[in-house]
């Protein structure tokens, strides 16, 4: 330990003339206490005790040197949506560290109950979809498929898959779920919510169109 302690000091303090910061992990029957060789702590300036009770995390004064000790800090976990999805289209979530004292702990609470809530309405929202809508989508991914696979098979690049608007709309009519009378406000529908996108002639399925259809299982 006073090698390791000698090593911090001319290695590192007194060579960049910095604050050192070591990580060391607590005892297995005392958690707020460092477990080991007491000649490390007599060697620090400050220590500090960072305990996790649930969703909440507790930082202690062990130790202060030359000042008096601060008052205990604590903060609690919050979730926070990142801006993607994964490869599957689901939202992901990461965590930030929120300041709680005694007087904010049940209003840091509740605004976060209420922004998952209204979160998870939001999503619902964006991926409701009509029946009818799933099998256009459905019938023109089948399309882009067979299309792919004939021109892996005639060695050409599958990127280059396109489908016509006209014959989705065969396509449709064959499968017999829709009409022409309600063909263009189903699919004007789409359009209107970015599920599909338009490039005369051709229709395709969007980025946000494939991740909400996975969100339903549609495909």
């Amino acid at each position: 330990m006073n090698t390791f302690i000698g090593h911090i000091d001319e290695l590192l303090r007194l060579k960049y003339q910095c604050n050192v910061l070591i990580v060391h992990h607590t005892g297995v029957g005392s958690k707020d206490r460092a477990r080991g060789n007491s000649a490390l702590k007599a060697a620090l300036d400050a220590e500090y005790a960072v305990v996790k009770a649930e969703d909440e995390i507790k930082i202690t004064t062990k130790k202060m040197k030359d000042a008096d000790e601060p008052d205990e800090i604590n903060f609690q976990f919050g979730a926070v949506r990142l801006p993607f999805n994964d490869e599957d289209g689901e939202a992901q979530y990461s965590c930030v560290l929120q300041y709680l004292d005694k007087a904010n702990a049940f209003k840091v609470k509740r605004e976060e109950n209420r922004d998952h809530i209204r979160e998870q309405g939001r999503l619902q929202a964006e991926i409701r979809i009509g029946e009818k809508q799933k099998r256009v989508i459905q019938t023109l991914e089948n399309l882009i498929s067979e299309a792919k696979t004939t021109l892996v098979r005639s060695g050409r690049s599958p990127a280059l898959a396109k489908i016509e608007t006209k014959n989705l709309r065969e396509a449709c009519f064959r499968e017999g779920f829709i009409t022409s009378k309600n063909w263009s406000r189903t699919t004007d529908a789409l359009i209107e919510r970015e599920f599909l996108t338009i490039d005369a002639p051709f229709i395709s399925i969007s980025e946000k169109g494939h991740q909400v259809i996975i969100r339903v299982g549609c495909l």
